[in-house]
């Protein structure tokens, strides 16, 4: 791991702003991703395939944990 270096595996956020072949999301959309290195960064840029919605009701932080704690518990 290259130092200095960003933590984190799982995140959620508020997509900010997509690509050109983005058809999946829109900004504003709420959504969660894991296996991105360095996810504690302020931002990130994640394929569109790698990430899901968060529904509504459900917080940022009960997102991402419930993408890699959530499938450990299953």
């Amino acid at each position: 791991m290259p130092l200095p270096t960003t933590l984190g595996l799982e995140a959620s956020g508020t997509v900010q702003t997509i690509g050109n072949d983005v058809r999946r999301l829109k900004i504003g959309d709420r959504v969660a991703c894991t296996n991105l290195l360095g996810a504690y960064a302020e931002y990130s840029v994640v394929d569109q395939d790698k990430v899901v919605a968060i529904p509504d009701g459900v917080s940022f932080n009960e997102g991402a944990a419930a993408m890699l704690q959530g499938c450990d518990a299953n």
